[in-house]
């Protein structure tokens, strides 16, 4: 587990601390506010106002593997939310699982070795991504997962690969302020549209950037529990 503290630091259980990039930024969890985003415990992560500029976080050991009918399996859950301080035109975000590849400011839907829920620079709705050597098309959440909402919507991203089953990859999308819930299935055991069960992955990447626009961007973690089936 990764559990954020009251401030710009988090504790973590059975797992080293995940490395970072942009600043991590105290946030304070407010007992009165009628926000649920701002009563949580989190992390804020804030870029540079430069263009192509990154703020998150990610686990560089490739702890997991997905269920190949015997071995693997896993579930993992991300909260986070969007912090920017002012709208960012042409913003991008990610988070879920992928192998050990470095956080670029790409378009999550040209990334390979990973799925995740995020969004791309046009995108004003989130989206789910996943592939393996080719990435499938991206599942549109629709209108009740908005994508740019500040400090308002946080999101819970909970993906579950059965030991048992081969290649297959549950996902769920909860946006924890309004209930709305998005879910479903992903199955691939060949390495094409998903990471084949061959493959290592880190159980937590979460990223933002704010693309060719100069202004920070910012991207707040409450918390990431992770367990497997070995």
């Amino acid at each position: 587990m990764w559990l954020p503290n009251d401030g710009n630091s988090a504790t973590t259980i059975g797992t080293p601390a995940p490395a970072t990039f942009g600043s991590a930024t105290a946030r304070y969890s407010d007992a009165t506010s009628t926000d649920l985003f701002r009563r949580m415990k989190r992390v804020g992560y804030v870029s540079s106002a430069s263009t192509n500029s990154l703020s998150g976080l990610r686990l560089a050991s490739e702890q997991i593997a997905i269920g190949n009918g015997s071995l693997g399996g896993f579930r993992t859950v991300i909260r986070f939310g969007c912090s920017d301080s002012a709208t960012v035109a042409g913003a991008r975000q990610w988070c879920g699982v992928t192998d050990f590849q470095s956080v670029t400011n790409v378009e999550p839907s040209a990334m390979t070795s990973n799925i995740g829920v995020g969004h791309g620079a046009s995108d004003t709705n989130l989206k789910i991504f996943a592939a393996g050597s080719t990435p499938i098309t991206p599942i549109d959440l629709g209108p009740n997962f908005p994508a740019n909402t500040l400090s308002v919507d946080v999101y819970e991203l909970t993906l579950y690969s059965p030991r048992l089953s081969n290649g297959v990859v549950n996902w769920r999308v909860l946006r924890m302020n309004t209930g709305h819930v998005a879910e479903g299935q992903l199955s691939d055991s060949t390495g094409v549209t998903m990471p084949p069960p061959t493959k290592g992955l880190s159980p937590l990447r979460c990223w933002r950037t704010n693309n060719t626009t100069a202004l920070s961007v910012g991207i707040d973690v409450m918390h990431h529990y992770l367990e497997t089936d070995y």
